[in-house]
């Protein structure tokens, strides 16, 4: 019966009777839809119904109320999240473990170099930053080799290295040490410009030079003398001085008691000493120089010194004339004394400044420009009536002019001059 019924019809998926008409929709008195239930149900209520997978699987003869179960738990397609702490990535069952073990930037790796864990997305800084096998380079020699082995290659292998001068100057680079010592190294020995043995440095070379017992020095006592060698040596100097040196000063042989040069020696014994045998001119005895002088008191050959002005050398017999004409302590009488100057004392040697530069009677030149000498003690009495001094018109014009032109200022140019 139901199989020829009007009203239901049987689901072609098999999951019983469906309606197969119901009341058409209509709108504004139109009918703009019959409905059919059973093909609706065939085609979107069936449970039974073969549909696909939402996902895309593939999955052949899938009941649309298998769906669910199969989205949920087999679908190779459904999304899943990544089982690794922290990674939020959903992605389909089918490519999780691809993802997990090849992909996910949180997954443990391993470091190829040194067997180290990490995070994969920690991994490229692991192995640039702080891998221990991870290749570097030396920053100074630019040699490649592990970064654990970095510190003691630059400590002990790198040829760039710094490293101590073993003569003492500082620290150079390893690969320039020995050409450093060799060539530039200022603590290096060189041979001293003198020749002495011990030879010197270049920090100490100035220095050397002016202490190497070799160098050549010039004598103390500046005699000028040199050497078979040449120029005085500074280890020679001081036998030099004290036994050589012409200049150096030795006792009179004649034992006056005197330190002369050895140069002047001779001139000292023939000329000087004391104790040299002279003879009087006047007696024709011969003495010493000094008996000379003590035991013939009255020998007017004898030289004596001046008494007043210190003068020495002077013969006995010549002391008088020296003391009446040439003595600069004798007394003199200035020139001007007829006219009353009255200076005394007045040394010979003061004469020449008195005469010219203080004496108040010497002649002067009018200081007022007017050609006349004049007695220097009447200068200002002069100056009251010379004719070149200043004085002002009489007339009251208030012109400042020469005494000798005031008249003809007031006779023509004044301008109070009554014409």
């Amino acid at each position: 019966l139901l199989g020829k019924s009007t009203e239901f019809g049987l689901c072609r998926w098999g999951c019983g009777f469906v309606g197969l008409r119901d009341d058409p929709v209509v709108e504004h008195g139109h009918i703009v839809r019959l409905m059919h239930p059973l093909t609706a149900h065939e085609a979107a209520v069936c449970p039974k119904r073969v549909v696909r997978c939402p996902h895309g699987c593939g999955a052949v003869d899938l009941w649309s109320e298998e769906v669910p179960v199969h989205v949920e738990a087999t679908c190779p397609l459904r999304q899943v999240p990544c089982a690794n702490p922290k990674c939020s990535d959903i992605l389909p069952f089918n490519r999780l473990q691809t993802h997990e073990c090849q992909e996910c930037p949180h997954r443990t790796v391993a470091c190829s170099a040194c067997g180290e864990t990490s995070l994969a997305y920690k991994l490229p800084k692991h192995q640039a930053a702080h891998c221990r096998l991870r290749s570097t380079s030396c920053p100074a020699c630019g040699d490649t080799l592990p970064a654990m082995d970095l510190s003691r290659h630059q400590k002990f292998d790198c040829v760039c290295r710094q490293v101590r001068c073993r003569l003492g100057c500082g620290f150079v680079e390893s690969r320039l040490r020995a050409h450093h010592e060799l060539s530039d190294c200022i603590m290096r020995s060189i041979p001293c410009v003198f020749g002495c043995e011990g030879g010197t440095t270049p920090e100490r070379q100035a220095a050397h030079e002016l202490e190497c017992v070799l160098r050549t020095v010039g004598c103390p006592n500046r005699c000028g003398v040199q050497t078979d060698g040449g120029a005085l040596r500074a280890c020679d100097i001081i036998s030099h001085v004290q036994n050589e040196c012409p200049h150096r000063f030795v006792a009179c042989e004649l034992g006056c008691g005197k330190k002369v040069r050895a140069v002047d020696l001779p001139s000292h014994t023939a000329s000087a000493c004391t104790l040299r045998l002279v003879e009087c001119p006047r007696c024709q005895k011969q003495m010493t120089a000094d008996e000379l002088d003590s035991r013939h008191p009255d020998c007017r050959a004898r030289i004596v010194p001046c008494g007043a002005c210190g003068l020495g050398g002077i013969v006995a017999e010549h002391l008088d004339r020296h003391k009446a004409d040439e003595c600069k302590m004798r007394l003199v009488q200035c020139k001007y004394a007829p006219h009353g100057c009255m200076k005394h004392p007045l040394f010979a040697y003061e004469k020449n400044e008195h005469e010219t530069m203080e004496c108040r009677f010497r002649l002067v030149w009018c200081p007022m420009g007017c050609g006349q000498h004049v007695v220097a003690n009447t200068v200002q009495t002069h100056q009251a009536v010379c004719g070149m001094r200043f004085s002002t018109c009489s007339l009251g014009c208030g012109v400042e002019m020469r005494e000798k032109d005031r008249l003809d200022h007031e006779q023509f140019d004044c301008l109070y001059h009554k014409k």
